[in-house]
């Protein structure tokens, strides 16, 4: 893989507000996986939850290109997801990164 083609692996992770914990799981599978599954660029999404820390989730996407997640990201309907995820759903802020996949399978 050259760099301008690399893939990128994105981390998100969040705490949801405790008074939204029992349906965050239902809002990203009908807004925001529903969403990504009509983006070319995302090869793949995980949405996870951390066992040991309750409130913790964390979604894993990849990308084909950095272009491609930047694309995405520029979206209105992205934008639109976001915004609801931001007012009713985060307690506190969000962390992101950003990977280059080197090696897959």
């Amino acid at each position: 893989m050259n760099r301008g083609e690399a893939m990128i692996l994105r981390t998100f992770v969040f705490e949801a507000k405790a008074s939204k914990r029992r349906t965050v799981a239902r809002f990203m599978r009908r807004r925001a996986l529903r969403l990504l599954k009509r983006i070319p660029a995302c090869r793949a999404a995980f949405f996870t939850r951390n066992p040991v820390k309750r409130g913790e989730y964390m979604w894993v996407t990849v990308w084909s290109s950095p272009a491609g997640l930047r694309a995405a990201q520029r979206r209105p309907d992205w934008k639109e997801v976001v915004r609801l995820e931001e007012g009713d759903y985060f307690a506190g802020r969000p962390r992101h990164r950003h990977f280059e996949v080197l090696l897959s399978k």
